[in-house]
């Protein structure tokens, strides 16, 4: 097994919580947070099934987050499907004057994260704990216990 490049501890694995941007509907999603010697990392899943997406609710997630975690970082999570393989971005806030690939209403903007790169921070458990179905009382499938 690769051991973590860093002394990341995976330190929460409940999921999240928030409405929509569009229109407020609750979106619940796998979110795992790490603890690393620079700060927390929380990887939030798109799980694919019925109702608003992540993307819908990234604003809000980062939001929510940042007043759990302030100065956490915030992934999107996107598994692997038919069209695209499985990918991860960092939400971060708009600098002042950009505007393009910003979100109206959000103030947000994505930063494509290679996936090897989370792994050399984050270890093994990055793929070990990766949400293999929708969230259920509170926890969801891994691949791991498939």
């Amino acid at each position: 097994m690769n051991q973590p490049h860093t002394a990341a501890q995976l330190v929460d694995t409940g999921p999240i919580c928030c409405t929509a941007f569009d229109d407020h509907r609750l979106v619940w999603r796998p979110c795992r947070t790490w603890h690393t010697p620079e700060g927390y990392i929380s990887v939030v899943t798109e799980i694919g099934h019925d109702g608003p997406s992540v993307t819908n609710a990234t604003g809000k997630v980062y939001a929510a987050l940042q007043r759990v975690r302030p100065g956490c970082r915030v992934i999107e999570h996107y598994l692997a499907d038919s069209t695209s393989p499985e990918r991860f971005a960092e939400i971060l806030p708009a600098p002042p004057g950009v505007t393009a690939g910003v979100r109206v209403g959000d103030g947000i903007i994505w930063q494509h994260i290679p996936m090897a790169e989370l792994r050399a921070v984050l270890g093994d458990p990055l793929e070990t704990t990766r949400p293999a179905g929708p969230v259920e009382h509170g926890t969801w499938p891994t691949e791991a216990g498939r």
